[in-house]
């Protein structure tokens, strides 16, 4: 950052602050970037006076998703290069001219996600100030000729008290060609006979000098186009939206010497005919021609991933003469490769022969659990996974339908697919099967609020189990107990004693007065939504579940709490709420309930999961 910008930062005085950049919603939905809705200055240029002057910067935003947001006044002595520096945060900043020179304010709103802006381009202006002097030029007579097709170097040398604020405008028969630039160098190439009057100015944004330059131009233009290329071949790219392109280079005149230019073009049906070839889409970055019959390279970028594209190459001369149009090729743009592994949801063990797709690209897992979809378009919403062999007859484990966001590169999901449990230990017949019995306890049927869980990002969970003895009952040993029923039943490392509370994910509060009920909470989050802290909490007194008598029951009840299930409606399981449980160890639906739920993310839909 140059000495005047860290001048101008010293004295940008912070008038608001703002709080953290959360992407407060829901991080499963996409993202509404903030809307700015005012500002001030209104005018985007603005001219003040050093070192007096001052100007104060405002702007206004909301944010459909209603996310926190934050501010910044960025720096930089162009808006078009990178911001050279962050001078203030809040909803308004005072910038104060110390230096002469020309600046871009950028004010930026925040979500957390993504950002907003608004430029003011500011001209500060020294008192005392000098106007600039042409101490050069390039020509360096005033007056010349040239040939047709030859291109001309205009460059001036100027002095100022304050260099670093000039700027070069040069016209050509008084069209502006190069506008304010902090080059002096200006090319330009004469196509056609005639008089030209090329003038450049320099500008110190209050005086203004010029240069004039008269040329003559003379000759015979170029008539004989390039040839065509007819050898135009491709394949797809490696990074995504890219494809590469090879060809043999005709010369400047047919085949003979070297051509100006190559021109690309890529449309979604075949490009045969010069109306064709007007419709169709320019892909930059060719390369620079070589002699005839040299071999070429492109990679053509920000094509649409996934999709089929039609390609054909020409080549131009100095005159713009167009070769013909050669052979057009179709090729499949590079898409998005998406990876990962199926697992079973109950063992977390990798399932073979699965089938995953997106749209029409589907691949089979291997022994690994492992599947690859290569390709896939930028549109692609929906990824399904099926292990039915035939489609009449269900598998043995619920299918899922995933929503996918849409793709920016290519990227990894691993999938888990619940098993196609049945129901044992029901003695009310409550749920029509197993899904609806995992929903129901989750609390993700979608009725009222989103499907979503929000479960540990990690296991064991490290729990702190003080000391307790009431009425002579050992309660740190029974609690151990009900932990080793959860654990045995499901065959899962679930829970691991530390002695300091402070570094339990969940820990035993005994209460020893008030007869309310025992209960588990949630007392921290992450910022996801993923617990970060849960206490149980133990009334002593309480005189409808006792704990000296019903210790086990209770204590693996709650556990359950903890681990992630919610009451059921069954009294077949250990879980059933509004009523003293008939069982005292956890039911093999809720054994199986937390296996999948160990073996799921943190963060899942339950209409991710389909019936068979």
């Amino acid at each position: 950052m140059s000495g005047k910008i860290k001048a101008i930062a010293a004295i940008l005085a912070v008038t608001a602050a703002t709080g953290s950049c959360i992407f407060q919603n829901n991080p499963l939905k996409p993202n509404t970037p903030p809307v700015i809705t005012a500002y001030s200055p209104t005018n985007n240029s603005t001219t003040i006076y050093a070192p007096a002057a001052s100007v104060t910067f405002n702007v206004e935003a909301v944010d459909s998703d209603g996310d926190e947001l934050s501010y910044a006044y960025m720096l930089s002595d162009t808006c078009v290069a990178s911001m050279d520096s962050i001078l203030a945060t809040g909803s308004s900043a005072e910038f104060q001219a110390v230096n002469g020179g020309f600046y871009c304010i950028q004010a930026r709103v925040y979500d957390g996600a993504s950002y907003a802006y608004r430029n003011w381009y500011i001209t500060v202006i020294e008192e005392h100030n000098e106007a600039p002097r042409i101490v050069s030029v390039t020509p360096d007579i005033d007056s010349l000729s040239c040939l047709i097709g030859n291109t001309v170097e205009f460059r001036i040398g100027a002095t100022d008290d304050n260099p670093s604020v000039l700027r070069y405008t040069y016209r050509v028969n008084g069209v502006v060609i190069k506008n304010l630039s902090t080059s002096p160098i200006f090319t330009h190439r004469f196509g056609e006979n005639g008089r030209y009057d090329v003038v450049g100015t320099v500008t110190d944004w209050e005086f203004h000098v010029s240069m004039e330059w008269h040329i003559n131009v003379i000759g015979d233009p170029d008539t004989v186009a390039p040839s065509g290329i007819y050898d135009l071949e491709g394949w797809t790219g490696i990074q995504p939206g890219s494809i590469q392109l090879r060809w043999t280079a005709p010369g400047d005149d047919g085949n003979e010497g070297r051509c100006l230019a190559y021109k690309v073009k890529t449309a979604t049906n075949p490009i045969l005919t010069e109306d064709d070839w007007l419709k169709a889409s320019i892909k930059y970055d060719s390369p620079e021609p070589g002699i005839a019959g040299t071999v070429e390279n492109m990679t053509a970028v920000n094509c649409y991933p996934g999709t089929f594209l039609f390609v054909t190459a020409r080549a131009a001369d100095d005159f713009g003469n167009l070769g013909p149009i050669g052979n057009c090729i179709r090729l499949l743009v590079r898409g998005y490769d998406a990876s990962g592994v199926v697992t079973d949801a109950g063992t977390g063990e990798p399932l073979e022969g699965v089938l995953v797709s997106v749209n029409m690209i589907a691949d089979t897992t291997d022994a690994q659990g492992v599947y690859l979809l290569r390709n896939l378009p930028k549109y692609s919403e929906i990824l399904r996974v099926k292990d039915e062999n035939d489609p009449g007859e269900p598998g043995i484990y619920y299918d899922i339908s995933r929503q996918i966001d849409e793709p920016r590169d290519h990227f990894t999901l691993n999938l888990q697919m619940m098993p196609y449990y049945g129901l044992v230990s029901c003695n009310d017949n409550w749920y029509e099967d197993f899904l609806a019995f995992f929903k129901d306890l989750t609390s993700t049927t979608g009725l009222y609020t989103e499907p979503v869980f929000y479960g540990w990002n990690h296991w064991p969970l490290k729990v702190y189990n003080p000391p307790m003895i009431f009425r002579e009952v050992d309660l740190q040993d029974v609690a151990r107990g009900s932990m080793a029923s959860w654990e045995a039943g499901t065959g899962l490392d679930l829970f691991v004693e530390v002695e300091d509370p402070a570094l339990a994910d969940w820990k035993i509060v005994y209460f020893e007065t008030g007869d309310d009920k025992h209960k588990t909470k949630t007392v921290l989050e992450n910022p996801d939504g993923t617990p970060l802290k849960k206490e149980v909490w133990i009334y002593l007194e309480n005189t409808l579940s006792p704990i000296a008598i019903q210790g086990h029951m209770i204590f693996a009840h709650e556990f359950g709490h903890v681990l992630g299930a919610k009451h059921s409606y069954d009294t077949g399981h250990l879980m059933v709420g509004m009523t003293t449980p008939w069982v005292k160890d956890p039911s093999e639906d809720e054994l199986r309930l937390i296996r999948v739920i160990y073996h799921y993310p943190p963060i899942w839909r339950s209409d991710w999961i389909e019936e068979n």
